[in-house]
C-alpha cells in the first residue's frame, strides 16, 4: 500500500477487524506517534477489553510526542493492554502490527509492517509504504522482534529481516559487496539481446563483450539504466545498487582517497627534532612560527592540531623534515685521523 495515494484506513481496518474478531487471541503493536483521538489506540483497547491479549511498545522518546505516549500508554493499562516501553539507549523506530488469529489448522500470524507512524493524519500528508503478509517466514521474524522489544532476548536468527543496530549494517554491506562482484565479473556480450539498446544509449560501441561495472563507467550510463535493460538484480533493493554503483564508479578515486589517509597518518607519527628552530624556517607563516615555537610539538601530527597552524604550514614543516633528512643523509662521512 503506497500512502498517502491508497488510504491509510486499510491499516486501521485491519486493527479494528482483528479487535472484534472472535478467533483472534492475540495483538502486538508499536507506537512512536499517533494522532490525539487515535483509532489505533482506540482499537488496542477495545481488544484488551474483550479478553485478547495484547502488547504494545510505546516509545517515550518520541521528540515532542513524550507526553502524549506516557499519556496514551496510561489510558492503554487501564484497560488491559501490556505496555512496555523498548530500550534506555535506543528509540524503537520499527513500525510493525502482529496479529495471531485463532484458524482450522492452528494459529495463524498476520503482520503489517510500516515504513510511516501508526498516525492516521500525517499518514494523509508523509509518503510511505505498508506491506500486509501472512507469510510464515515474516510471521516468525515480527514474533522474534517483539520478544527482543519487550523481553530483550536478541535474536539469533531472522528469515527476512534485518535489525539495527543488530545485523542491518553487515547484511547491507555484505549484498553491496556481492553487488559490486557481480558488476566486475558479469558480461554483456555484444550479440546478447540488450547490447544493441545499450549501444543507442551510450553512442559507444561494445567490443566482443564488457562488464557491467565498466558499462557503469561509460559517460551517462547508471545503475537505473541496468534495471531498465534487464541487467539488474531484481532482488536487490535499489539503494544496494546505487551504492554498488557509487563504488563502481569511483573506486579509483575511493583507492587514492583511501592511500591518502594512510600516508597522512604515518606523515604524524614524524618525529621533529626537538632543537628544532621554527623561528628559522621561513616558509611558515609568522604565527605558525610563533606558535610552533611556544607548543614545541614532538611530532607533525601535534603541530598539524595546534590552531594558527594552517595545512600549508604543516606540508611546510613537512618539506623542510625531508630536506633536513636528505641534507643529513648526502653529507660526507667525518673520519679522524684516529680511525685510519
Amino acid at each position: 500500500i503506497h500512502h498517502p495515494f491508497e488510504s491509510f484506513d486499510v491499516v486501521v481496518r485491519f486493527l479494528n477487524q482483528a479487535a472484534n474478531d472472535s478467533d483472534v487471541v492475540a495483538i502486538k503493536q508499536t507506537l512512536y506517534r499517533t494522532s490525539n483521538d487515535s483509532p489505533i489506540i482506540s482499537a488496542l483497547k477495545h481488544a484488551a477489553e474483550a479478553g485478547k491479549s495484547v502488547t504494545a511498545l510505546v516509545e517515550l522518546k518520541a521528540r515532542f510526542d513524550e507526553e502524549a505516549n506516557i499519556r496514551w500508554a496510561r489510558d492503554m493499562e487501564r484497560a488491559g493492554v501490556q505496555v512496555v516501553y523498548g530500550f534506555l539507549d535506543l528509540k524503537t523506530h520499527a513500525k510493525v502490527s502482529l496479529v495471531a488469529r485463532r484458524e482450522s489448522g492452528g494459529l495463524r500470524t498476520y503482520c503489517h509492517f510500516g515504513t510511516g507512524n501508526y498516525h492516521p493524519i500525517t499518514a494523509r500528508i508523509y509518503t510511505d509504504l505498508s506491506y500486509f503478509t501472512d507469510d510464515i517466514e515474516f510471521a516468525q521474524d515480527a514474533g522474534r522482534l517483539f520478544n527482543y522489544m519487550t523481553s530483550y532476548a536478541v535474536p539469533t536468527k531472522m528469515n527476512r529481516i534485518s535489525l539495527a543496530p543488530l545485523d542491518m549494517r553487515e547484511t547491507l554491506m555484505d549484498a553491496i559487496e556481492d553487488e559490486t562482484r557481480r558488476l566486475e565479473t558479469q558480461r554483456l556480450k555484444a550479440s546478447d539481446a540488450a547490447a544493441a539498446a545499450v549501444v543507442e544509449q551510450t553512442g559507444a560501441a561494445i567490443k566482443g563483450s564488457i562488464t557491467l561495472a565498466d558499462l557503469l563507467r561509460r559517460p551517462g550510463f547508471h545503475g537505473s539504466d541496468l534495471v531498465r535493460h534487464g541487467l539488474a538484480d531484481g532482488s536487490l533493493p535499489l539503494d544496494v545498487l546505487e551504492a554498488a554503483e557509487i563504488d563502481v564508479k569511483y573506486s579509483g578515486y575511493l583507492a587514492r582517497q583511501s592511500q591518502q589517509i594512510e600516508r597522512v597518518q604515518r606523515q604524524s607519527q614524524r618525529a621533529i627534532p626537538p632543537d628544532t628552530d621554527f623561528h628559522g624556517i621561513s616558509t611558515l607563516s609568522k604565527e605558525a612560527r610563533e606558535r610552533l615555537g611556544a607548543a614545541r610539538p614532538l611530532t607533525l601530527g601535534q603541530a598539524s592540531r595546534l590552531p594558527g597552524v594552517s595545512p600549508a604550514d604543516v606540508t611546510a614543516l613537512l618539506l623542510w623534515l625531508e630536506l633536513q633528512q636528505r641534507s643529513i643523509s648526502n653529507q660526507p662521512l667525518a673520519i679522524s685521523n684516529g680511525d685510519r
